[in-house]
């Protein structure tokens, strides 16, 4: 029983990770294909879409990526986890307040 349990609590990571993922992804892919339509009246826009969907992207996987176990040794690597939470927090309605105590929290 605990080998299905495991197994179901990955499948449920895995669908997590890939809902979270799949909206900026996605418009980054709009972005990208509204570029090639070569509407110069258009491609302004279509590079912001690009830039922050990416942005969303990336903030949530460095955030996953800690949340989850760094898979290696050496410690952490990359922002520190207030600011990875502001950043997964970010674009939505959820705000991510700390003190000042919080930036001196160890790593490890």
């Amino acid at each position: 029983m605990p080998g299905a349990l495991d197994l179901r609590i990955t499948e449920l990571l895995a669908a997590r990770l890939c809902h979270e993922l799949i909206g900026p992804i996605t418009a980054a892919g709009t972005g990208v294909e509204l570029l090639l339509e070569r509407d110069q009246n258009l491609a302004p826009d279509a590079l912001a879409l690009v830039a922050e969907s990416t942005r969303r992207a990336s903030s949530r996987l460095q955030f996953y990526r800690f949340a989850y176990g760094f898979g290696g040794e050496g410690g952490t690597a990359g922002p520190p986890p207030f600011e990875l939470a502001a950043g997964f927090f970010e674009a939505s309605r959820f705000v991510c307040r700390h003190g000042d105590g919080v930036r001196l929290l160890p790593l490890v």
